[in-house]
């Protein structure tokens, strides 16, 4: 019987995605998306757009003019988003929250807002790429 996060402990979260389950070349495939999908899930969070969209549907221009971020680079991300199932869009080209969008909303029982817009922070990010160099000289990046 397969676990949910709901009645899995923190210490089984990587037996959610039953890696074994999965050829190897698709394990690495989805190692290697990984960083990419949570970049755009850190910008939604960090630019607050579950909130814009838990108020009302919106089209990428509106949550663009809410966030100062230019139209269609945004909805590119939201696209990506989507394809994510983090948002949904809608056939008139508005965005809607998903299930799994809620926990970036800022009010949120049980969130992980803040957690995602701290892990897309240029500190936390700089730390991370500056591993291969710590690796190669031993200076902790931390």
């Amino acid at each position: 019987m397969r676990q949910t996060p709901d009645d899995t402990k923190t210490s089984d979260w990587a037996g959610i995605l039953d890696f074994a389950s999965l050829s190897p070349y698709a394990r690495v495939f989805f190692l290697l998306l990984l960083r990419r999908s949570a970049d755009v899930v850190m910008l939604a969070a960090e630019l607050n757009i579950a909130d814009h969209l838990a108020e009302r549907p919106r089209t990428a221009s509106e949550l663009a003019e809410l966030t100062g971020c230019h139209p269609e680079p945004l909805r590119r991300i939201l696209l990506i988003a989507a394809a994510l199932g983090i948002f949904t869009e809608q056939p008139d080209g508005r965005f809607i929250l998903t299930e799994d969008a809620e926990c970036l909303r800022s009010d949120a029982e049980v969130g992980l807002r803040n957690l995602a817009a701290w892990a897309g922070g240029i500190d936390a990010l700089s730390s991370f790429d500056e591993l291969r160099q710590t690796l190669q000289t031993g200076v902790d990046p931390f």
